[in-house]
């Protein structure tokens, strides 16, 4: 007998090692926010990947003074004391965002709360489920 098809079986897979630790700080996370470990990986790099290819303000400012060094007359030893400045300010800005994700991230999941506890107390609709076989059919291309 043939195995039924899955909506699963249709995305892309991949195998990944994580450093030690790392796979149950990440399930630890996903816990807390009421994902899966699968879920809370996607929701992570999908949230990196936002930025990317967006220059922050600090980039545009070491872009900008690296090019006007570039016109200018050198002196030994500018650069890498900018590029010790500039490392050190990218760390600091990584950090703050990093806060700013984990404080966006536990109000959301107060407002969730929230509103999980009003919706127990709200009457149960028939119209606000969906029947299984629609959950899984897909119309084919």
């Amino acid at each position: 007998m043939a195995r039924p098809s899955y909506p699963s079986d249709e995305v892309d897979k991949l195998l990944l090692r994580f450093p030690p630790g790392l796979r149950d700080s990440i399930k630890e996370k996903a816990e807390e926010n009421g994902r899966s470990l699968n879920a809370e990986i996607i929701h992570r790099l999908q949230s990196s990947l936002q930025g990317l290819g967006q220059a922050s303000t600090l980039d545009e400012i070491a872009h900008r003074f690296l090019t006007r060094f570039a016109t200018g007359s050198y002196v030994p030893g500018q650069t890498e004391k900018f590029n010790d400045l500039y490392l050190s300010a990218k760390r600091l800005e990584a950090e703050a965002i990093r806060k700013l994700m984990d404080g966006a991230q536990s109000l959301l999941a107060k407002a969730d709360e929230r509103q999980q506890a009003a919706d127990i107390d709200a009457p149960i609709d028939a119209d606000d489920f969906i029947p299984m076989q629609n959950v899984f059919d897909r119309k084919k291309d």
